[in-house]
């Protein structure tokens, strides 16, 4: 499944999600099989406080 990044919230998303924001301000991570190596990726690309939708990847929702 693709995965992709709200760069303003560092929230990671699963192309599948309508809650997650803005076209202009997403990202594509890439393709993943799980929403937590979504969440790495994002970290490894530089997005130090990326974390899990709470809408579609809650186990990896981080923030409150």
């Amino acid at each position: 499944m693709k995965y992709y990044i709200n760069k303003k919230t560092q929230e990671v998303f699963k192309e599948t999600c309508n809650e997650c924001g803005c076209a202009e301000d997403m990202v594509l991570l890439g393709e993943f099989e799980y929403s937590s190596e979504a969440v790495e990726a994002a970290k490894a690309k530089g997005y130090s406080e990326a974390n899990g939708s709470a809408y579609d990847s809650l186990n990896c929702h981080t923030k409150g």
